[in-house]
């Protein structure tokens, strides 16, 4: 459990030195909760299309990665 933590928290590291540099030569949009919602209102219909076609742990994963 301990070297999960410390994986996770290194993960937690890289991913903001990431966005900070990716920052810097671009601009980064960061959704509202209503945009967020109105985005997966929009992407229900392809998830239910492609769900049974790709698998839906597939699916869920991807809609897990918020």
């Amino acid at each position: 459990a301990h070297a999960n933590d410390v994986a996770f928290e290194e993960a937690v590291k890289l991913n903001a030195d990431a966005l900070s540099k990716l920052s810097e030569l671009m601009e980064v949009v960061k959704l509202s909760d209503e945009d967020r919602a109105a985005m997966e209102a929009a992407m229900k219909p392809v998830y239910d299309e492609y769900g049974p076609k790709v698998g839906w742990d597939l699916i869920n994963a991807i809609k897990a990665l918020k």
